[in-house]
């Protein structure tokens, strides 16, 4: 059997994927539905030098943004705010999407020793967002975020 003709149709298809996005490659973007309603658009971190970058150097979450993390089995997951610029809101969700922890404007820490946020509960997705967002969105434990 000869996979070429596959592999061109393939190859001409993936090559008009994507558009005018530039950064984030929009295939790693993630529509996530608050339990209020009010969408927003994460960037899914699967790998583990990208879930350990995170929100690293970046000076910013623009509105209606987020970092979605999602690890492959659930777990004690702590997170720290090393060389992150900006207070982040940080949700803990487990394997159903209903939260378990929250942590409200965690401050950015410039350098070690840091503090660790969360990691009390079993969880297997975490959402960041900008400070401020679990009080906008109502965010608390026990309710589910769709994505």
């Amino acid at each position: 059997m000869n996979v070429l003709p596959a592999l061109a149709a393939a190859t001409i298809l993936l090559s008009g994927c994507g558009g005018p996005q530039t950064g984030v490659d929009a295939m790693q973007m993630r529509e996530v539905t608050m339990p209020g309603g009010q969408v927003i658009q994460a960037e899914v971190m699967m790998r583990q030098d990208d879930m350990a970058r995170g929100m690293m150097h970046r000076s910013e979450i623009p509105s209606g943004r987020g970092l979605l993390f999602v690890f492959g089995k659930p777990g004690q997951n702590r997170f720290w705010m090393l060389n992150v610029k900006v207070p982040l809101d940080i949700v803990w969700m487990d394997r159903g999407h209903t939260i378990v922890e929250l942590a409200a404007n965690a401050e950015p820490c410039p350098e070690l020793p840091c503090r660790s946020y969360g990691g009390e509960k079993e969880s297997q997705f975490i959402l960041e967002l900008a400070g401020g967002s679990i009080a906008k969105y109502g965010l608390q434990p026990g309710q589910t975020i769709r994505f």
